[in-house]
């Protein structure tokens, strides 16, 4: 009796699929990816559009009516010098990675760039190194790395399509708070495209892991899981977020970076394990800053 060569099919699509979900996380070139300071950034993505101009002017106008430190702040602050030594404030770096991805448009990017302007001047003040570092992609749909793959006539298991955009808006041994051209910057609507964050996560484990400080902390700001049309379109649909589990357990057992999370509006616990929640985005200085307090005046073998 003949077997069904529909059924042939179906179970070589299964082992196709199964083998394909096995292989280790890849991107399909790097070739396109790009790690910038942020004043690059005019250059690499030229001048706004007229109404991502008006938007970025009134989004700013707003961050800059309201970047008079609460006295919240000024109080955690005070604490935080009554707990800590300054040798072990000097001897603590502190890498702030902003997730912007297109769901973050609106009032969310706003909360962020206001809250991390107040924590990043709160930190410098107590003698605290910061990094402030962002991720997305240069263009949405793929780009220049899903150009190629079709070029090369589309390959079965591409993995990563897209163009990674990793941006340096401040870096460790910036002495300075950010200033206020560096802080708008943040907020060009046009930045915000898709988001891979797994490879982000490297990224800025990697550069802190680099700083002399014994004491390093790694927070994420997010709103949710990553998210790639053109990578989700040709992998499994979990193949984003298996990478992103993969690399939040490796750092987590690395156990050298204390390593944390804010979620802006959704919730990303099925991603990063604890951390903090700002359901109201307005709430995220607050967030942030009862977080970092907690972690900055344990002792340092528990934080």
């Amino acid at each position: 009796m003949e077997e069904d060569p529909r059924g042939l099919f179906q179970d070589l699509f299964r082992r196709i699929t199964r083998r394909a979900a096995r292989r280790p996380y890849h991107a399909f070139t790097t070739a396109f990816d790009k790690e910038i300071p942020a004043d690059l950034l005019g250059e690499l993505l030229g001048a706004l559009k007229t109404e991502d101009a008006a938007t970025l002017d009134d989004g700013w106008r707003r961050v800059l009516a309201d970047r008079q430190l609460p006295e919240t702040v000024v109080e955690a602050s005070d604490r935080i010098l009554r707990a800590c030594s300054a040798q072990d404030l000097a001897d603590t770096v502190v890498t702030l990675l902003l997730d912007h991805s297109g769901s973050m448009r609106g009032e969310k990017i706003l909360h962020v760039g206001s809250a991390v302007d107040r924590i990043q001047r709160l930190l410098t003040g107590l003698g605290i190194k910061v990094e402030v570092l962002s991720f997305t992609t240069s263009t949405w749909h793929g780009g220049k790395s899903r150009f190629e793959w079709i070029r090369r006539g589309r390959p079965a298991d591409p993995g990563r399509l897209c163009d990674l955009l990793h941006i340096v808006h401040r870096d460790g041994d910036d002495a300075r708070p950010l200033a206020d051209d560096e802080l708008r910057r943040m907020l060009r609507p046009d930045l915000l495209k898709e988001n891979v964050d797994g490879e982000a996560l490297t990224w800025a484990a990697r550069r802190i892991r680099q700083r002399p400080e014994r004491r390093r902390i790694l927070v994420v700001i997010s709103d949710g899981a990553s998210v790639d049309d053109a990578t989700l379109a040709v992998n499994p649909p979990d193949y984003l977020v298996k990478h992103l589990e993969q690399v939040i357990a490796d750092i987590i057992a690395s156990d050298d970076i204390v390593f944390t999370a804010v979620g802006v509006g959704d919730d990303i616990w099925p991603f990063y394990p604890y951390g903090a929640k700002a359901e109201d985005p307005a709430r995220l200085t607050g967030e942030m800053l009862g977080l970092l307090e907690r972690l900055l005046t344990r002792a340092p073998a528990d934080a």
